[in-house]
């Protein structure tokens, strides 16, 4: 099963908390990562929407995805998804 995934370069959120010494600290910082992938296609809805997920969330947590693409003749549903990366 052949799996496909493109990174584009990842736009980073940096949440500043300012305590009452005036110092910055820093909390953990967001990226939001796009991804394309090339998933199996299963035997049912149900599966094919499970089978996504679980690829999605190994590369961090799904905000939104779409399948873009089926190709029946490979059996391949293409699928384009924004996730988030929590990084401390």
């Amino acid at each position: 099963m052949a799996r496909q995934f493109v990174l584009t370069a990842p736009t980073v959120f940096y949440n500043h908390r300012i305590s009452s010494s005036r110092s910055v600290k820093h909390e953990p910082t967001m990226t939001t990562h796009f991804i394309s992938a090339e998933i199996d296609l299963q035997e049912n809805p149900l599966q094919l929407q499970q089978a996504i997920e679980a690829e999605l969330e190994k590369r961090g947590e799904p905000l939104r995805w779409a399948v873009t693409a089926v190709d029946e003749a490979s059996q391949k549903a293409q699928v384009e998804a924004v996730v988030t990366v929590t990084q401390a």
